[in-house]
């Protein structure tokens, strides 16, 4: 144990994490779908959620389809993303993402579940397309289309805590 009281166990789990989640940044920044598919378990589920539209895959086969399509668009779109470790265990690894360049305002997050073996048995990717201020007219406008109650009854606590 170190003078910050992380174990020589937890450490490691943290670098290997960190190396994990470099390595998945610069599979998916190649667009290198082997190398993206190459930490997956066979019997891998993959659900990914944009902008509140949910897809859930399962299996490896149906895993590479997608992933095919979502490196086709990034591709597409020349988007490159810059990924950061937020958390790690022993099996479970969490990380924040944005977009580079022209595409800063994409961001997510994504939770990898590992087996025993170190291939990820589940992938939970969260993407925001294009986050922008809470004030701004356009998030409020995008809200109030998505959720019209519930952008209301934000609208309204938000005003009576700034009284």
């Amino acid at each position: 144990m170190d003078a910050s009281g992380v174990t020589d166990d937890a450490a490691g789990s943290i670098r290997d994490a960190a190396d994990f989640i470099a390595a998945a940044e610069r599979a998916t920044n190649a667009y290198d779908l082997d190398a993206v598919m190459s930490v997956y378990a066979q019997e891998i589920t993959l659900e990914s959620i944009t902008d509140g539209a949910r897809e859930l895959h399962r299996g490896a086969p149906a895993v590479r389809r997608a992933w095919a399509g979502y490196l086709g668009g990034l591709r597409a779109r020349r988007l490159t993303l810059s990924k950061h470790l937020v958390s790690a265990t022993t099996d479970t690894i969490v990380n924040e993402w944005q977009g580079v360049g022209a595409h800063r305002r994409a961001r997510g997050f994504e939770v990898w579940r590992r087996s025993g073996t170190g291939q990820v048995v589940e992938h939970r990717l969260f993407t925001f397309v294009d986050t922008r201020p809470s004030d701004g007219a356009l998030a409020r406008l995008r809200l109030f289309l998505a959720s019209p109650r519930t952008a209301i009854a934000l609208l309204r606590a938000k005003r009576r805590a700034l009284r």
